[in-house]
């Protein structure tokens, strides 16, 4: 197929490059934006390869080929295109730094109209590593064979021409006898790692077969044996020679597990598989194994980073553990002092900055995990946690849909898709997605699925749906037969008492504890009182949830709950000012720009008087 059989578009944020014609265009505009041919030809081979370290070798080598320049020449390159952009100084939105290496195009891209069957140097650059399986051997370590193949994600995704799927993608796919072929379709790679590992005594034999994702063919088999305490220079060799087989030409190279206590390894790779699948007793089971690693080798960073992840699950997920965000901050900031390349570590202290209200620093700090690592999550959280929370809606659609398409069995993409088309309103895409979310394993029965289905039944006029799935919100000691009659008050279609309904729910509100309210709860009722016209009840327990979580030090986690059109009436009461001042996102919107659908004056938000973003 000739170059003129085929038109190739990528989009980011409002913007279209179109390869063929070379030219750049912005939403509303139907002229192409200005732009010289090198600073396109760069701009065009970022969106090329999203998410991707470039380094500086690299760009230069590609723009300047056989030209010997200076690197600021590539530094005023980088400079013009943001500028194109509209990205400021203190922004990266579009390009992030990596300091002394290179940068990074952390925009979600899509691309279209590409013809089939037809691959470029970056998708054959591109890689699953499936679990492999464990044989015989110790009983105790019969997780080695999930948290090797994690372990090998991490020190292959340091190699920056390799798009390595993360695992929250890859490890869907345990079925030893699944087609290959087909797999690599689905994760969109060009590659497939698989392996076995077998012991003898304190012996461990690793061996990993390279599969072409096309043919199902065997590219390259590795093995490696090792004493068991040197399992940290198996893995790295290991995923030195898997790099090479991949990627023959580049200069990078493979980085070595830092850590120096061969226990502490284990106990971490332990707590790893047990954070792939989260709940209440996987959580407290690896924060107590990451503190043994920890105290065994207080030097093994990304220990300390996966410890402050899970103390911050703690907190998103309202599990009882004492100071769990004090002690979150604490190993981010140990993580960070022993290695700050570490993208997993960022996105942790991006999250808790949110749960802080420290939203500008978390937009930097969510970036520069983007930088480092491409892990669906990092877009996940990010969506969830920060752009629907600021109402930058559109933006976070971008982040859905980008952890969507690189982790296709993940659902972080759905879930946070669904919730995205019902602050739009569009609920049978919504509800496709929640489907789709329980599909691919979350929960329909807790948040935030639990709510969106409530919701969405509410929006139909499904009553006896509704009431069911309303009630199912509440905890089960709350069942009684006050709480069933408030329940159907509030699920009535013509809602002809709202007065009876917004006392009853008063009355269900007093009956807790401010500990039992805990955020998803709280959200829930500040969301059924607007839909009631209650106000007053709404901003007052709005106001008395912040002091709540005031005492805690935080501001009560993700707040996208704030854009649903339930809230209208909220956010158009002049208390909505100062609550939004509370929560501290002035600071943001003064920085990044004011939620979609509206504007900033100085120190107030009022609504647009353009139109929203188109609808999708």
């Amino acid at each position: 197929m000739s170059p003129s059989d085929r038109r190739v578009l990528y989009e980011f944020d409002r913007f279209t490059v179109d390869a063929n014609q070379r030219l750049l265009f912005v939403a509303g505009q139907p002229a192409p934006i200005s732009l010289t041919p090198r600073a396109f030809d760069a701009l065009l081979y970022m969106v090329e390869r999203p998410g991707e370290l470039l380094t500086k070798r690299e760009l230069l080598d590609a723009l300047w080929p056989d030209v010997i320049v200076e690197e600021n020449s590539l530094n005023q390159l980088i400079s013009l295109i943001r500028k194109v952009l509209g990205e400021k100084p203190s922004e990266h939105r579009f390009i992030v730094t990596a300091p002394g290496r290179g940068y990074r195009f952390v925009a979600a891209v899509r691309s279209r109209n590409q013809a089939r069957g037809t691959q470029t140097e970056a998708d054959t650059l591109s890689l699953a590593v499936l679990p492999f399986t464990y044989e015989a051997g110790l009983p105790a370590s019969s997780y080695l064979g999930e948290a090797i193949a994690a372990d090998l994600i991490r020190l292959l995704s340091a190699r920056s021409r390799i798009r390595v799927a993360a695992h929250t993608s890859s490890f869907a796919f345990k079925d030893p006898s699944a087609d290959l072929r087909e797999v690599a379709e689905t994760l969109n790679v060009s590659k497939i790692l698989i392996g076995h590992v077998t012991s003898e005594g304190d012996q461990l034999l690793v061996t990993a077969h390279l599969v072409d994702g096309r043919s199902g063919s065997r590219i390259k088999t590795a093995s490696q044996k090792r004493h068991v305490a040197d399992l940290v220079e198996l893995q790295t060799d290991l995923a030195r020679e898997i790099g090479w087989a991949l990627d023959p030409a580049s200069s990078t190279t493979v980085g070595k597990s830092a850590v120096a206590d061969p226990e502490a390894y284990m106990l971490y790779l332990r707590a790893l598989v047990l954070s792939m699948t989260p709940d209440m007793e996987r959580v407290m089971t690896s924060i107590t194994l990451l503190r043994e690693a920890v105290a065994r080798d207080s030097s093994f960073s990304r220990a300390r980073s996966l410890l402050a992840i899970q103390y911050t699950s703690c907190v998103m997920f309202g599990v009882p553990f004492p100071d769990a965000l004090e002690l979150a901050r604490q190993e981010v900031a140990e993580a960070l002092m022993l290695d700050d390349q570490n993208g997993e570590t960022y996105c942790a202290a991006a999250v808790i900055d949110c749960l802080g209200g420290a939203w500008s620093r978390a937009e930097e700090r969510f970036r520069m995990a983007h930088s480092l690592t491409a892990d669906p999550l990092v877009s996940g959280l990010r969506c969830a946690y920060l752009s629907l929370s600021v109402g930058q809606l559109e933006r976070a659609f971008q982040q859905a849909e980008h952890a969507l398409r690189v982790a296709p069995t993940h659902p972080i993409g759905v879930s946070m898709l669904a919730t995205l088309h019902m602050t739009r309103g569009q609920n049978e895409q919504a509800l496709r997605y929640a489907e789709l979310a329980v599909e691919l394993g979350q929960s329909r029965s807790l948040a935030p699925l639990s709510d969106l289905f409530c919701e969405l039944a509410l929006r139909a006029g499904h009553f006896e749906d509704a009431v069911n799935r309303m009630l199912a919100t509440f905890p089960a000691q709350a069942h009684t037969p006050e709480l069933m009659k408030t329940v159907q008050l509030l699920c009535r279609p013509d809602l002809s008492e709202p007065g009876s309904a917004a006392a009853a729910l008063s009355s269900i509100e007093r009956a807790f504890s401010p500990q039992q309210l805990d955020p998803p709860l709280r959200k829930r009722l500040l969301l059924w009182y607007s839909r009631l016209g209650a106000l007053d009840q709404a901003f007052e327990l709005a106001f008395n949830s912040l002091d709540h979580y005031a005492r805690e030090g935080t501001v009560g986690g993700a707040w996208g709950v704030l854009w649903l059109p339930e809230m209208t009436a909220f956010r158009n009461d002049d208390r909505f000012q100062h609550f939004a001042r509370r929560l501290r996102l002035f600071e943001y919107w003064g920085e990044y720009g004011p939620p979609d659908g509206y504007s900033l004056h100085g120190d107030r938000l009022s609504p647009a008087e353009s139109p929203s973003p188109a609808t999708r």
